[in-house]
């Protein structure tokens, strides 16, 4: 079928090559690839609504992939939707700090220094969905069960260099787990290695965007850098998602004095806002006269998250 798809786009027939991705990609777990690649399709079979629904739908599904980011941010850009094409090329680079063509789209459309980029990274996680990381297999386990043990015991003896190794091997077995990832930040923070202690909070983040306290290490991190700014907006993402967290406000009248609870809630919708005259990012498929799709607000408990999400799947599910 996928030698169908590829034949029947290389000869310009569009719509059969949508016809046969889609079926691909109707597969129990699809390939990000040939999500991506019906987005392509789409797009020159000129039905955009589609073609935006599925670059966001392979985005947002597959995070650690950065090709699906790159994709998403730049038909985002296309469109028109420079702030939410920003958020998906901070997503890229939160994975590979190095790629020159993302800095580049970045400041193409008006991010341009590091406060602004970190903006785009906590706009990016407070309007994302968890995504459950795959737990790595019985021969993985095995292979990183003598780095792990490792790992804890040289924690343990705040031996961090050799945390640090120990972490890096284990997650070369299981690079999608969360606190494998936060481990290796705790250790990088202990050496002063605070920009890669960023990097692995944020690759962190990327699936698990509401926890909070992910925020106040991410800030802490931030911190230790200078970014003082950064690390408020960190603190303040935190807070919203759980307001009264005694280590974001601790944090956050230590940087902006002695706010009270409502001066709190203003000063982070002022940070966190989203440009109020473009919709965000995951309500742009519904335009155009396409499928609604309800979005996620900030502030929501694990509880009522996982409610919302149940709810939103079983009517996207009827429709």
């Amino acid at each position: 079928m996928r030698s169908k798809a590829r034949k029947a786009a290389r000869s310009g027939q569009w719509g059969e090559a949508a016809r046969y991705y889609r079926e691909l990609c109707k597969q129990r777990n699809p390939s990000v690839k040939d999500q991506i690649q019906l987005g392509h399709v789409l797009k020159e079979n000129e039905d955009f609504d589609a073609a935006l629904t599925t670059y966001l739908h392979a985005a947002d599904t597959n995070p650690h992939y950065i090709d699906a980011q790159r994709q998403a941010g730049l038909f985002l850009k296309l469109r028109g939707y420079r702030k939410e094409a920003a958020t998906y090329f901070a997503r890229a680079l939160a994975m590979d700090g190095s790629l020159s063509d993302m800095h580049d789209e970045l400041r193409s459309v008006g991010v341009k220094d590091d406060t602004a980029r970190d903006a785009c990274h906590l706009r990016g996680g407070l309007t994302s969905t968890e995504v459950q990381g795959h737990a790595p297999g019985l021969l993985a386990r095995l292979r990183m069960a003598l780095s792990l043990r490792q790992a804890r015991a040289a924690a343990r003896r705040k031996a961090w260099p050799e945390a640090e190794n120990s972490y890096r091997k284990v997650l070369k077995y299981a690079p999608g787990q969360v606190r494998f990832l936060i481990q290796l930040g705790h250790a990088l923070r202990e050496q002063d290695k605070a920009d890669e202690a960023v990097d692995c909070y944020r690759r962190a983040l990327l699936l698990t965007p509401r926890d909070p306290e992910l925020y106040i290490h991410l800030g802490a991190a931030l911190k230790q850098q200078g970014r003082i700014d950064s690390a408020l907006g960190a603190y303040l993402a935190a807070w919203r998602l759980r307001p009264g967290l005694p280590a974001a406000e601790r944090e956050i009248r230590a940087i902006s004095g002695d706010l009270t609870d409502d001066q709190i809630a203003d000063l982070s919708g002022a940070y966190l806002r989203m440009d109020a005259s473009a919709p965000d990012a995951s309500s742009l498929a519904s335009e155009g006269g396409g499928r609604r799709r309800l979005v996620e607000k900030p502030g929501l408990d694990h509880g009522q998250g996982t409610i919302f999400r149940f709810l939103a799947g079983s009517l996207a599910y009827k429709e």
